[in-house]
């Protein structure tokens, strides 16, 4: 008969079970035949054959319990059978769809742009449409543009703004100019007071010396107020948008071709690469998933959240770290609590993978919030960061020496940019191991290096890197 093993589900064979169906019906009937003869249970007796017809009955029905058994294992399940067995862990299989960008448009103050307008990639001609409407305002928004009258006289523009990752309130901007200046030079000034004041905005000038106002880093969003002698006219709102067919992910500022023509509407792009488009998931993809969640023993929260966070489809680094300490950590991360970096996946994925793990009334940190419904009806604030990359640039002398090769400077800039490569995250770039890279070709001497952040001058102190930030450099930020 069936039998579990460590091996996994055992059955007879059909010539076993008839053999013990034979044996059986010797034992039961040897009272009932005369001494000295052996009851007949071979196909050519009534009973054998008999016999044969169950044990093929029972054969077929081992076999089916096999199957049935099979397709309980991961790893033999298909379709549904696969359905049910990761449901155990809260999994379900992904879905197919359409492709999905984040997009910025441009337009004049007020235009609304309606829900399902058309845009489209200049390189590929794969066409998005927009999840909603939008109104360009100076709220929630990318940037603005502000223009400035020709001025006949003196002029003030003060400038206040908050961005959606600011964690106190930015000192005012107040821009003064002198009377008899044109609009090239105003708008030249204004740029750079912008910059050299706030380490948070960036200015560029319009062909018709307008000036606009954005974030320094891509991706942020805020509110800008504009008062005195200048007027906000333009502004860039961010906004999804989903594709009309199966595309694959578009590159950087590609999508910019407006389709759905809207009076006001000037402009639109893509900051970021987009989401292509996903077929269903498969069984094998499934399971790979699904072993990815129980390949560990999740004994701890520590070890429960790392596990569930790795199986979320499309992560690719996590990262997390805890404050022991009854104080508030120096990067702002809170007395007791927790925060997580994790880079690739989807935000309501992360976010219920962080619900189903965190220890209950700790505290946790980031940038990004996700609201969460739990299997009690009751809504989570789910906080975690993405990581962020900082800009380093290096200035070095050297001494050559006989013996440098040909092609040394670029070896010594290449050991540097693999030297950060290796960096993890929240790991502060020590300029004293900066000597090592510059050192790997023969002939060099090194007398000096100085480092800073891309925005900032160079000077001989370590950079500290926050807990959710790498430090990252571009060839052409080494100079040597």
């Amino acid at each position: 008969m069936a039998r579990l093993t460590q091996s996994g589900l055992l059955i007879d064979s059909l010539a076993v079970i008839l053999e013990r169906k034979q044996d059986k019906a010797v034992e039961l009937f040897s009272s009932m035949v005369p001494e000295g003869e052996v009851l007949e249970t071979d196909s050519s007796s009534v009973i054998g054959r008999i016999l044969q017809v169950s044990a093929e009955t029972d054969y077929l029905q081992e076999e089916a319990l096999q199957e049935l058994y099979s397709g309980l294992n991961p790893n033999n399940a298909e379709e549904k059978n696969l359905d049910k067995i990761v449901q155990l862990k809260d999994m379900k299989r992904k879905p197919s769809s359409m492709g999905s960008a984040p997009l910025i448009l441009y337009g004049d103050v007020n235009v609304t742009v309606g829900f399902s307008s058309i845009v489209a990639s200049r390189a590929t001609g794969d066409q998005f449409s927009l999840d909603s409407s939008v109104t360009f305002t100076n709220k929630s928004t990318a940037g603005v543009e502000i223009d400035i009258p020709t001025p006949a006289e003196e002029g003030t523009i003060f400038l206040s703004y908050t961005l959606n990752n600011d964690l106190s309130t930015n000192a005012p901007i107040t821009i003064r100019y002198q009377a008899g200046q044109t609009k090239e030079n105003i708008a030249s000034f204004i740029k750079t007071n912008i910059e050299n004041v706030s380490t948070k905005l960036k200015a560029e000038i319009t062909n018709d010396f307008n000036v606009q106002i954005k974030p320094k880093t891509e991706g942020l969003i805020g509110d800008f107020y504009v008062n005195g002698s200048a007027t906000i006219v333009r502004s860039f709102m961010p906004v999804n948008a989903t594709s009309l067919y199966e595309v694959p992910a578009q590159e950087p500022n590609s999508i910019t071709t407006i389709q759905s023509a809207t009076y006001g509407w000037r402009g639109v792009t893509n900051l970021f690469s987009s989401l292509p488009s996903q077929v269903k998931e498969q069984d094998d993809q499934l399971r790979q998933r699904f072993y990815k969640s129980t390949g560990s023993l999740a004994t701890s929260h520590l070890a429960a959240m790392y596990t569930a966070l790795y199986a979320v489809s499309g992560v690719t680094y996590v990262k997390i770290k805890e404050n022991t300490f009854d104080q508030n950590a120096l990067d702002g991360r809170t007395a007791h609590g927790f925060a997580v970096i994790i880079y690739g996946g989807n935000d309501e994925e992360i976010a219920a993978a962080i619900e189903k793990t965190r220890p209950l009334g700790v505290p946790m940190d980031g940038d990004v919030l996700v609201a969460v419904n739990n299997y009690y009806s009751h809504t989570s604030t789910i906080k975690f960061s993405r990581p962020t990359q900082i800009g380093i640039k290096i200035k070095a002398s050297l001494q050559i020496y006989e013996g440098f090769p040909t092609t040394g400077m670029l070896d010594i800039k290449n050991a540097i940019i693999e030297h950060f490569n290796n960096m993890t995250f929240g790991e502060d770039v020590i300029l004293s191991r900066l000597y090592i890279p510059m050192q790997v070709v023969e002939g060099v001497g090194i007398r000096n290096i100085e480092i800073a952040k891309v925005e900032e001058d160079y000077g001989t102190n370590d950079i500290e890197i926050n807990y959710n930030e790498i430090a990252t450099i571009s060839f052409e930020d080494i100079e040597i």
